[in-house]
């Protein structure tokens, strides 16, 4: 019954995104709701978390199963984790902690071709961590592919120990579900 559920709910979010995205005059390259993209690398310096300095994020998942993504300027790394069922997006800043920065704020700029963008202003948990329900949000991240042609983009933007930092969304597949 669950399973049943969870696909029509699915294709509730799939048909709603898509008339979003139309509606601003875009043109879906393909009718999956994701694709993994395989050529985000990041290689960069840093020695301040005691890891091998030369990384492909790509394949990698952090510490609580998310998506790991660097920070700019300070290649600090954060991670955004999914709860498919509730439409949760959780932001977790643990190198930042780590070195002693604090998080003022944590936010995703939303941007689909033809429209303004949406900002989506995330709540500081007890635990340090950034969360936010919106289907809409995690419906749309899904489209994010990274290529250049992509009609769907998003952006994190922190404040973190006073400096504002930033990093490209891009969905990957980590082999469940959606």
């Amino acid at each position: 019954m669950k399973i049943f559920a969870v696909t029509v709910r699915n294709l509730a979010i799939i048909s709603s995104t898509s008339v979003w995205i139309l509606a601003s005059g875009c043109q879906p390259a393909a009718p999956t709701v994701m694709k993994a993209n395989t050529s985000a690398s990041s290689s960069h310096e840093h020695d301040d978390h005691g890891h091998d300095h030369s990384h492909d994020h790509s394949h990698d998942h952090g510490p609580n199963g998310g998506h790991l993504v660097d920070l700019t300027p300070s290649k600090l790394h954060a991670e955004w984790a999914h709860d498919d069922d509730t439409g949760k997006i959780t932001l977790y800043f643990s190198d930042s902690i780590k070195a002693g920065k604090k998080i003022e704020s944590a936010k995703i700029e939303l941007n689909v071709a033809g429209q303004e963008s949406k900002t989506y202003d995330f709540t500081v948990t007890d635990k340090q961590t950034f969360e936010l329900e919106s289907v809409e949000l995690l419906t749309a991240i899904e489209l994010c592919s990274g290529e250049a042609d992509s009609k769907v983009s998003a952006k994190l933007i922190a404040s973190v120990g006073g400096n504002a930092e930033s990093a490209p969304i891009v969905h990957h597949d980590h082999g469940h579900n959606h």
